[in-house]
């Protein structure tokens, strides 16, 4: 192999949560992602449009991390890193989500930028391992934070 990347390649993002089933149950029920596999009641593998989420309970290091442990954020409304999920409307997306049992932190945002960004939570009430998960950001926009 001489260029990457190449036919093939994907990318998976991987969420520590506290409670897999839980976080399996919004993915798949709110979102609408296929579970794929399960392992060992520790982890989770979902597909969600073109990309891969695992769902894991944690760890200590392992062979392939050997300096590192997976855990969940120990500040619920602090967070490094964001999933974005683009859809076509803001609002609608809000409505649907919501119908299905997301619960937000507030209707959509107007910004002077002209994109509605919403931020919802995956279960009522608010989880600790999943805090503010998916944003819907603008023509074209919605996400997740985790």
């Amino acid at each position: 192999m001489t260029e990457f990347p190449i036919e093939g390649v994907e990318l998976t993002f991987l969420l520590v949560v506290s409670d897999l089933d839980r976080s399996v149950r919004f993915y798949r029920d709110i979102l609408g992602a296929t579970l794929t596999r399960t392992h060992g009641g520790t982890s989770a593998v979902l597909r969600f449009q073109e990309s891969w989420l695992l769902l894991v309970t944690g760890g200590e290091p392992t062979a392939d991390k050997p300096t590192i442990t997976f855990e969940i954020p120990a500040d619920p409304d602090r967070v490094n890193h964001e999933l974005t999920i683009r859809v076509p409307d803001c609002h609608a997306a809000y409505e649907i989500l919501r119908d299905r049992g997301a619960a937000f932190l507030t209707p959509p945002v107007e910004y002077d930028w002209g994109n509605p960004r919403v931020f919802p939570r995956p279960g009522r009430p608010p989880t600790r391992d999943q805090p503010k998960q998916v944003a819907a950001i603008g023509p074209g926009g919605f996400g997740t934070s985790s």
